[in-house]
């Protein structure tokens, strides 16, 4: 995988993979019951999904090294 978003509400962790080759689709996991991050909760929760997403836009800065930086492709609201 090529560059990973991750946010982290409570006991929920929302992680986009391949960020860099566009990726745009958030897993979500309840990391309290699945450690291991087997089992995706993005469909049966799309307003925590929503929620993360409006965090990630907010919070999200520029790498200082300008190698790291990469463009996200984000989701249509």
């Amino acid at each position: 995988a090529r560059g990973y978003l991750a946010v982290r509400i409570g006991e929920y962790k929302g992680l986009v993979k391949n960020v860099a080759d566009g990726g745009n689709t958030m897993e979500l996991y309840r990391i309290n019951d699945d450690p291991l991050e087997e089992h995706d909760l993005s469909s049966a929760h799309p307003e925590i999904v929503a929620r993360m997403w409006e965090i990630i836009r907010a919070e999200h800065t520029s790498h200082p090294n300008p190698i790291m930086n990469t463009e996200i492709n984000w989701p249509a609201e």
